[in-house]
């Protein structure tokens, strides 16, 4: 994959050493690398799950 495309964020320093350790942990090779596959391949499976399950409880409280 070519990468065309520059993003910037600021972090702290104590934010900065997280993500690196949480990169090398996971061995990968450069922070960019690690960033990406969080960003990139987030499962929201459990996010719809809970939604779904919230408007099961108002729809069900305001049917009483």
């Amino acid at each position: 994959m070519v990468c065309t495309r520059d993003i910037r964020i600021k972090v702290t320093e104590l934010q900065y050493k997280i993500i690196k350790g949480k990169a090398e942990l996971g061995g990968y090779k450069t922070i960019s690398a690690f960033i990406r596959d969080c960003v990139l391949n987030v499962d929201y499976s459990m996010e719809k799950l809970i939604k779904q399950i919230h408007e099961m409880v108002v729809e069900k409280k305001n049917l009483k």
